[in-house]
């Protein structure tokens, strides 16, 4: 995993020690071009994001409050578009952070140098654009892997941004993903890992190999670890399109015929997303 990491941290953490993969997809006009399209789908960098606003213990607990709230999007505009100290003061007005802590630490944030390259980071062709990634990495075109997916893309679905991953150790704090509408997400474990579970708002649940796991990946989730025996945990997270398909030849995006017809939740239960009987 040569992504999702931030300034401050030195070149040697290009790579973690936590978490690997595979990217299932890549986008060929993919504005950061010297990450390899087979990790273009495991995360972004952080340009403008000092790593105590969104790792460690109180920045997880920062970048948790940002999703669960909604404000990724509006907070990441500010971040690219107008650097860390803005980004500081902006989770003070939305009661992230104590009024304490801001004039604490404002100083720190607001001295941090502007890179202008986090304008790379949203938009069509960056990390955002999860419709962007709809090519099959040339890994997942070969053997078991191009079968199953290229059979996906034959009924006439198109993948969009998904990824093979495994993790390590440790959890993944709260998040959103794209709406279901967008980006179905299929979750695949290949492996039983007792010791974590995936977690909602509602429930938290074992994933079983052998079974395919669907919820709303637009709302709040995370994997939280149970214990520290931790077991291999590999999971395919396959995303699809349901109502539009991507056209090659002319770059367009069509409504199916589905759409609008067909509940996505429905579409899948009924073998429309995918079918591996």
């Amino acid at each position: 995993m040569i992504s999702n990491f931030g300034e401050g941290y030195g070149d040697k953490d290009l790579r973690s020690e936590r978490l690997g993969g595979l990217s299932i997809t890549y986008n060929p006009d993919f504005r950061q071009q010297d990450i390899n399209i087979n990790c273009q789908t495991l995360g972004n960098r952080k340009y403008n994001l000092p790593p105590e606003m969104y790792a460690g213990k109180r920045g997880n607990g920062i970048f948790e409050q940002v999703n669960i709230l909604d404000l990724r999007s509006e907070f990441f505009q500010i971040v690219n578009n107008e650097g860390a100290g803005s980004a500081w003061d902006f989770i003070y007005e939305k009661d992230i952070i104590s009024e304490q802590v801001w004039k604490d630490e404002r100083e720190y944030y607001h001295q941090w140098n502007y890179n202008p390259a986090a304008k790379n980071q949203t938009g069509k062709n960056t990390y955002s654009d999860a419709l962007g990634f709809n090519r099959l990495t040339p890994a997942c075109e070969e053997g078991y892997l191009g079968e199953i997916f290229g059979d996906i893309i034959n009924n006439g679905r198109t993948i969009v941004r998904g990824r093979i991953v495994e993790m390590m150790s440790g959890d993944l704090h709260w998040h959103r993903d794209e709406s279901f509408y967008m980006n179905f997400r299929i979750n695949i474990p290949l492996y039983l890992d007792d010791s974590t579970m995936i977690a909602t708002k509602q429930q938290e649940m074992l994933m079983h190999p052998g079974y395919m796991y669907h919820f709303d990946t637009g709302n709040p989730h995370a994997v939280v670890r149970k214990n520290d025996q931790s077991r291999k945990r590999v999971n395919i997270i396959l995303g699809i399109c349901p109502w539009f398909d991507f056209h090659e030849d002319d770059q367009s995006w069509v409504s199916n015929e589905y759409y609008g017809k067909i509940h996505p939740v429905n579409m899948f239960k009924e073998g429309l997303l995918v079918d591996f009987t």
